[in-house]
């Protein structure tokens, strides 16, 4: 592969992993949400869903 298919390429990958990584982080804030509507501590299994993402929870504005 030519240094200029690779570079083609690694872009491409590159906007693809962003566009995931913006996908992920939105789902990640949806199931925060929902979990902050109720009142109490969430179950388990939504904190382990929010945990398995991987992501960070902070808001960069």
């Amino acid at each position: 592969m030519s240094a200029t298919a690779y570079d083609d390429y690694s872009a491409f990958m590159s906007d693809k992993l962003n566009a995931l990584l913006e996908r992920l982080k939105a789902h990640q804030r949806t199931l925060i949400l929902a979990m902050a509507e109720h009142d109490g501590l969430p179950a388990g299994s939504a904190l382990r869903q929010v945990a398995e993402l991987g992501l960070p929870t902070a808001n960069k504005a």
